[in-house]
């Protein structure tokens, strides 16, 4: 199936950008006309499988830049047993997907599904909350944005993983759990 994909892929690109090359060819044949109709040839066979690269990246730059970090609304104190011995807080699994953690039984980090904000690009919007169930109410939140590239390398690529604003901004995600629980 793969292969079949690859194949119409790469078809359906020859056909256009011979198609282009000829249409072009057919432009006065004149030294400038020669020259325009080479630099729109060399454009399409380019710009085909590359064109959403540059946008892509800049608005999940964009993106990175305005929507991404770590909100905490609220820090809480945390009793001591719910601490590990190197300082760590102490983190219970409850669920894998939705990942769903429990810290202290009175909080909980969750992470729904991701979700497509620009679909044209391929990104996707990823949120972490810790929410107190007492209350109901969110003490803190983290947003990543990931991008998963261009048309191109999803169209034939087997695996392809999406690159986060928090590998771009390391310093915006380190370890969170001492931004929003403190000790007694």
């Amino acid at each position: 199936m793969f292969l079949l994909m690859y194949t119409v892929g790469l078809v359906t690109y020859l056909l256009i950008a011979v198609l282009v090359t000829w249409v072009a060819s057919r432009i006065p044949t004149t030294v400038k006309g020669r020259r325009r109709a080479r630099l729109i040839s060399i454009a399409t066979f380019v710009l085909i499988p590359t064109w959403d690269i540059v946008p892509g990246w800049l608005s999940f730059q964009f993106l990175c830049a305005t929507q991404a970090g770590l909100t905490v609304h609220q820090t809480v104190e945390l009793p001591e047993e719910h601490w590990n011995p190197d300082g760590t807080v102490r983190v219970h699994a409850m669920n894998e997907y939705p990942y769903t953690r429990s810290i202290g039984g009175k909080y909980v980090v969750e992470s729904p599904p991701d979700l497509r904000i620009v679909p044209l690009f391929r990104i996707d919007k990823s949120t972490w909350r810790v929410r107190d169930v007492n209350t109901d109410r969110i003490i803190a939140e983290r947003i990543d944005v990931e991008y998963w590239g261009g048309w191109l390398a999803n169209s034939v690529l087997p695996h392809v993983t999406p690159v986060p604003c928090s590998r771009i901004y390391v310093a915006a995600y380190r370890d969170v759990y001492p931004e929003i629980f403190i000790r007694p």
